[in-house]
């Protein structure tokens, strides 16, 4: 049980990074003959996106100029060329701290 929770979370960060978040993912074990198998049963759910990025109480640095520090990026046309849109929560989290280090360099 423990290597298939690996697996699981190994699975499951692929699925994040691809922006399927609520991504369920149930491995079953199947014995067969004296031989274990296991499926995982994966249900994707929908792509999660952004959509649009908003600031508020930024008086001195325009929006514009801080969207352009994010790794995060607007979902647009072409978004599937170089990801944007995908949402990931790890992005989000340096996007906070390379704004909050902007902030504090300006």
């Amino acid at each position: 049980p423990e290597e298939l929770n690996k697996y699981v979370h190994t699975i499951n960060r692929l699925y994040i990074d691809k922006g399927y978040l609520r991504t369920k993912i149930t491995p079953e074990i199947i014995e067969e003959n004296g031989k274990l198998h296991v499926i995982f049963n994966i249900i994707e759910n929908e792509k999660s996106t952004v959509k649009r990025v908003n600031f508020c109480g930024n008086n001195e640095i325009s929006g514009k100029v801080l969207r352009g520090l994010m790794i995060t990026r607007e979902d647009w046309l072409f978004g599937f060329m170089d990801r944007s849109g995908t949402y990931n929560p790890d992005w989000i989290e340096r996007d906070k701290h390379i704004i909050e280090q902007y902030y504090q360099n300006n």
